[in-house]
């Protein structure tokens, strides 16, 4: 695996420039405030810019987490990337990071200064202290547009046939719970329309009722009122269900997730199959 380490400091546009370079040197795995990010999506790990605090996400940041180190680094061993970028603030927190993954030094360093004006830099810097706005080098799904509050915006840019084989993609904006002094708000419409989504995939044998959830981006807690049908699959089909509902808010949304519950508050027997009982 050859390694690349991009450093700057903090707010000067690292996570912003890094797809752009990625994609200039055919890199396809990133590592970043705690997620490892493969071909373009999340594929372990959680965002330090999920923390409710600062010193929680320097922590995560830095993989001292064991559950969180240990996940990022045994799915990088599955992938086997060719490329993979560390970013970091210093090549010091570079160095601590490769060391809590297991992986050896890098074989090339590249600092922000060398990709970016002091223009650039400065406008980035200008974007964190004034609007607390982080970038995450994610691509965000439609979905993601409905969300108010914590996922604030997606920028488009050429895209990196190495990170996405689609034709565009995004950097998606975020403003970190810690550093936010105002109140988080989620469209009902977009937490309707995952759950319709991953329903779509048991037509016939789920239907869902009702929903609700807790509001808190910070902790997010869910329960999805269903009608099922009885049948000897149906309760694998529930967990299914459940499953499905809880990845795609972890992938699209980057919430950092309490629960998801799924209550069958009804069972129903087709007529045809009460029939043929009969």
């Amino acid at each position: 695996m050859e390694i690349y380490s991009f450093t700057g400091k903090s707010g000067t546009g690292k996570s912003y420039s890094a797809a752009r370079i990625c994609r200039e040197k055919h890199i396809d795995a990133i590592i970043d405030d705690g997620l490892l990010i493969y071909r373009g999506g999340i594929a372990a790990g959680r965002s330090a810019k999920e923390c409710s605090s600062k010193a929680a996400a320097m922590r995560t940041a830095l993989f001292n987490y064991d559950d969180h180190r240990e996940e990022v680094r045994k799915k990088l061993l599955e992938l086997n990337p060719d490329k993979l970028m560390v970013i970091g603030t210093s090549d010091r927190m570079v160095n601590w990071i490769l060391d809590a993954l297991e992986l050896p030094a890098p074989n090339h360093r590249m600092y922000i200064e060398d990709f970016t004006t002091e223009e650039q830099r400065k406008v980035a810097g200008e974007h964190r202290m004034q609007g607390g706005e982080h970038a995450i080098p994610v691509p965000m799904g439609q979905l993601k547009r409905n969300f108010a509050g914590y996922i604030l915006n997606p920028t488009r840019f050429f895209r990196s046939r190495a990170l996405q084989e689609e034709s565009g993609k995004e950097r998606t904006i975020v403003r970190p719970p810690f550093s936010y002094s105002g109140k988080f708000e989620i469209r009902e419409e977009a937490i309707r329309d995952i759950i319709m989504i991953a329903a779509e995939a048991h037509r016939g044998c789920i239907k869902v009722l009702n929903f609700y959830h807790n509001g808190n981006v910070s902790g997010f807690n869910l329960v999805v009122e269903v009608r099922i049908r009885k049948f000897p699959g149906a309760g694998r089909h529930c967990i299914m269900f459940q499953q499905e509902i809880w990845q795609v808010l972890r992938t699209m949304t980057s919430f950092s997730l309490g629960h998801v519950n799924i209550q069958v508050k009804d069972v129903y027997i087709r007529k045809s199959e009460r029939e043929k009982r009969k």
